[in-house]
């Protein structure tokens, strides 16, 4: 099998993330399910992201391997690179 430097990941909430060895980029979602969606937990308790927002989050992945702290504001330049890979792997968005 071919090495790649990133993995698409489908969520609970059927959004597909991109992630790298160090981030993870969920992309903004095209519509605000938040507000219908409740806080779905996993087996330890963790509030799972579904992928509702309609912002984007960026986790480095490396140093905070629970995606606690979203980077996106802190990092447009990242989210925005990542954003045009993620074009390029998940076709029709």
């Amino acid at each position: 099998a071919e090495n790649r430097p990133w993995v698409a990941e489908l969520g609970q909430g059927m959004t597909v993330s991109l992630r790298t060895p160090q981030w993870k980029l969920i992309p903004a979602a095209n519509h605000d399910r938040a507000e219908l969606s409740w806080p779905a937990t996993g087996h330890n308790g963790n509030i799972i992201e579904l992928g509702d927002s309609t912002q984007p989050q960026l986790f480095n992945v490396a140093s905070d391997p629970n995606e606690t702290t979203n980077l996106a504001a802190e990092k447009p330049e990242k989210v925005a690179e990542l954003t045009e890979l993620w074009k390029k792997v998940v076709p029709n968005k």
